[in-house]
């Protein structure tokens, strides 16, 4: 899908009537009819040029009304790689240069989204009906953000100017539906918005299942994917005003959702259920002079964040049929904290940035079976300073850049078993030091194109499930250390337009990056069998590195391209025996998309190829799945104020895999509408 379809700039305009020259000139008042828009615009932000290293932004609003996720979004994203449990709404997660899932860290507005139980974020439960756009920060990232290994995704919601109402829904194969309706009104120095979201879906498509024996096709069969359902609400409200000098945010997010756990193909569980529920609340206040909402991005002015997260996740698996024991929990997690951020004046040619950060978790176990018992409660206390500077010559060819940030992390498990059967574990209190630092550089080589590179020390914190263990079989390590993963990068940028007019095969811009990266990994945590329980390990080590390439192309004639490649190789450096020189699991050497779209003012016709390479499952290389080739579509029709909606996926019906036995779907289909109603606010 055209990820550019929504960001769009208005086309050349006619020439006056006579009419209206006449009424300008009689000191009438006329009112313009709207300007056609017509061709697809640049989305990255100012922001993301002058970071450290390389980043994207990808407009989400040419995603809004249709089936899509922030997972469906991320998947042709330079450098990210996105893999999927299978099923609308199914748990996916995500990997930048080959990192880990838990070394990207995951941002809502600035509200970190990362929990200390886990460390990874399922990207199919983020609100993509209220969010604007996404930035992708590969490697290192800006002051004020965690970077612990992969990079960092800040999902960035935005609210249009004037009033507007929003209404879609659709169905589609495989008993999916989905429906939202959301509203806003912007003027003057006060916005509220708010949207709701609904996606059903049944998930029963067919699947190849191997029988639990991948090298023998004679037993191979068609079956239904069963217990595969979901049922998913969400909400996003915000309001903003501008008090003066003053700017005030808040936000809140819900989001409901009860889906079935199917288990593999071959051993399907038919009753296992997991529900969660979450709520975000953030409160954002800060200081410019120009009193305008858009003068208040963060980064831009001296602002403070307030936030909570509260989280409720139940697992139900009483029949035993994934961990081989009865299961019921209802584990709880409640992060809250703060964030000053205050940029200094430039004074001789230095930008300075001055960070603060504090947080506090709580994660509390709770098990239903045999009978109801309350497990010990964790808790993680995190404080971080840090301090960025950015120096640039006169005239900006040559900017140097870098910020370093310490980090003290307290844990705390007050002793006990973490489960079940488990023997007691003395309590435990563990502080640790983080330093993370980075340093990048700029220089302008034409109008227009410019070198960058960078070089970074990232770390990830263990979790709390590598730290003290789970009731599903994990026992914890409280001596493990934090992964450390050094990072190197170097580049080209490029942002071109055209000014002259004629040569209208020439794009009326482009946009590209072509970058080459290193990763060294050490001290990765590693889940190690003994027995019937699973152990956890500093015991691996990676390197990484490859090359990427993007392109974004558009026309004046509302024809838009975006392009993307990475190659990437990985090694397995770590001390297992069995895995030592083999190529890290689930990171193909080879993915690319092309995305195509042709859009005026009646509708608009998009496709979309994505390829990945064949890739192994498994660390030790056993379970290879081969490459493919996903073919996407859509289009849509507008009669007024209604735009018709339709899409394919997988139309070539490819049978695949992400994850070891877990399918994922095959062709589908889907139809729909939206009604947009939007007055937009003309400054003066």
């Amino acid at each position: 899908m055209a990820l550019l379809a929504g960001a769009q700039r208005p086309a050349v305009g006619q020439g006056p009537e006579p009419s209206e020259v006449a009424a300008a000139d009689t000191g009438v008042v006329v009112s313009l009819p709207p300007i056609e828009v017509s061709a697809a615009r640049p989305v990255d932000p100012p922001s993301l040029r002058r970071a450290i290293g390389f980043a994207r932004a990808y407009d989400v609003t040419g995603s809004h009304g249709r089936l899509r996720t922030v997972a469906d979004v991320l998947t042709t994203a330079t450098g990210v790689h996105v893999r999927e449990f299978g099923g609308v709404g199914g748990f996916s997660t995500v990997s930048i240069r080959g990192s880990s899932s838990s070394q990207v860290a995951v941002y809502l507005d600035g509200v970190p989204l990362n929990s200390a139980q886990f460390g990874v974020v399922n990207f199919c439960d983020l609100p993509i009906e209220a969010i604007e756009r996404i930035e992708v920060y590969r490697g290192a990232a800006p002051l004020g953000f965690d970077s612990p290994g992969g990079g960092v995704v800040h999902l960035v919601t935005g609210s249009a100017p004037g009033r507007w109402l929003r209404a879609s829904a659709g169905q589609g194969s495989f008993g999916t539906g989905r429906a939202d309706l959301g509203a806003g009104w912007h003027k003057g120095e006060t916005a509220l918005m708010a949207v709701g979201q609904v996606l059903r879906g049944r998930g029963d498509f067919t699947y190849v299942d191997d029988n639990a024996t991948p090298f023998n096709a004679g037993d191979d069969t068609l079956r239904a994917r069963i217990n595969n359902d979901l049922t998913l609400t969400g909400l996003t409200a915000q309001a903003q005003h501008c008090f003066g000098p003053l700017g005030l945010s808040l936000t809140h997010d819900h989001l409901s959702k009860d889906q079935g756990t199917p288990g593999n193909g071959a051993n399907p569980a038919e009753a296992a259920r997991f529900r969660t529920q979450r709520d975000l609340g953030n409160l954002r206040l800060w200081w410019n002079r120009r009193r305008s909402l858009s003068a208040g991005a963060p980064g831009e002015s001296p602002s403070l964040r307030v936030y909570v997260v509260g989280q409720r996740d139940r697992f139900s698996d009483r029949g035993a049929e994934l961990g081989g024991v009865p299961q019921d929990n209802d584990n709880q997690t409640l992060r809250w904290g703060s964030q000053l951020f205050v940029p200094v004046t430039p004074v001789w040619g230095h930008a300075f940035e001055l960070m603060a950060d504090g947080r506090r978790e709580q994660y509390a176990p709770r098990l239903n079976l045999p009978t109801p018992r309350e497990l010990p409660l964790s808790s993680r206390d995190q404080a971080t300073w840090g301090v960025a500077d950015r120096w640039t010559t006169r005239g900006g060819r040559v900017s140097l850049a870098g910020s370093v940030t310490r980090q003290q992390t307290v844990d705390e498990f007050p002793g006990g078993s973490p489960y079940p059967g488990a023997l007691p574990v003395p309590a435990t209190q563990k502080e640790v030091w983080l330093t993370r630092w980075n340093g990048g550089g700029r220089v302008r080589l034409l109008p227009g194109i410019d070198l960058k590179g960078s070089v970074s020390r990232l770390e990830r914190m263990p979790t709390f499930e590598e730290l003290f263990g789970n009731v599903g079989g994990v026992r914890g390590n409280p001596r493990a250390r934090p992964e450390q993963i050094d990072t190197r990068d170097l580049g080209l940028v490029a942002l071109w337009t055209r000014h002259e007019a004629g040569r209208a095969w020439l794009p009326a811009w482009l946009d590209a990056q072509l970058s080459a990266y290193r990763s060294d990994a050490a001290d990765l945590l590693v889940f190690m069998p003994a027995g019937n329980f699973q152990t956890v390990k500093n015991i691996s080590a990676a390197r990484l590195w490859g090359a990427e390439w993007s392109g974004r192309f558009a026309w004046a004639g509302g024809l838009s391209a975006e392009l993307s490649w990475t190659r990437q190789w990985t090694r397995d450096e770590g001390e297992v025996a069995y895995w030592h020189g083999r190529e890290l699991p689930g990171r193909p050497r080879d993915e690319a998309s092309v995305l195509l779209n042709f859009a005026r003012r009646g509708g608009q016709v998009g496709l979309a190829q994505h390829l990945v390479s064949a890739n192994h499952l498994d660390p030790a290389n056993l379970s290879p799945v081969p490459a493919r080739a996903l073919l996407d579509v859509h289009g849509a029709l507008r009669t007024g104020p209604i735009e018709w909606l339709a899409e394919g996926k997988n139309l070539t019906d490819q049978h695949v895999e992400d994850f070891d036995g877990y399918p994922l779907p095959g062709r589908s289909f889907f139809f729909g509408a939206r009604v947009t109603i939007d007055r937009k606010e003309i400054q003066p």
